[in-house]
């Protein structure tokens, strides 16, 4: 039963990757033939070709042979997916209101606890991608805080307040959405 489930998979990831045997069969030095029996489980590929297959899908070793639930698998990358964008959009919210509330204590507080315990949240699901994925989403948070504290120490008050807020909005929308790109290529 799993060696079908290898072939099923194989194929599954090939046409969601827009990919034609010979592409792959070019990766991996092999013929369009060898592909297409391995597809088809009428011979099974090696262990180093396995592992080559799964570097080339960008998918674990076990969710080709079959070791892990895959349902459990997208059960787990939907979650993630939406955490992310929940954490995201209250620590989002929680930075327009601390810039917002610059003449109340209480409120920038408040606001700096959020961000604080949605950080720790974010980098929870951060965690999960690869280790270039990370660095890449903490540069982008790192421009994104000098951003808005350049716009709200640069600019008049209120000037600043606004600008602060609208690129505060884009930026946290293009982080959520890469973020769940990324987390869907890597589940």
């Amino acid at each position: 039963m799993e060696d079908e489930k290898l072939g099923l998979q194989l194929q599954d990831l090939r046409i969601k990757k827009n990919m034609t045997q010979e592409m792959v069969a070019e990766y991996m030095n092999v013929s369009r033939q060898t592909i297409s029996k391995w597809e088809a489980n009428k011979s099974k590929p090696s262990t180093k070709n396995l592992i080559r297959l799964a570097e080339f899908f960008e998918v674990p070793l076990s969710r080709l042979t079959g070791t892990v639930d895959h349902e459990k698998e997208i059960n787990t990358s939907k979650f993630n997916r939406s955490f992310m964008m929940l954490t995201t959009t209250i620590y989002s919210g929680s930075c327009i209101l601390y810039s917002l509330g610059k003449g109340d204590a209480l409120l920038q507080g408040i606001c700096l606890f959020i961000i604080f315990v949605m950080g720790i949240l974010m980098s929870f699901g951060i965690w999960k991608l690869k280790p270039e994925i990370r660095k890449k989403i903490a540069f982008e948070q790192l421009i994104f805080c000098i951003m808005c504290w350049l716009l709200n120490s640069i600019l008049p008050l209120y000037i600043g307040n606004i600008i602060t807020m609208l690129v505060a909005l884009a930026i946290s929308a293009f982080c959520v959405k890469r973020v769940v790109l990324k987390l869907q290529i890597t589940n």
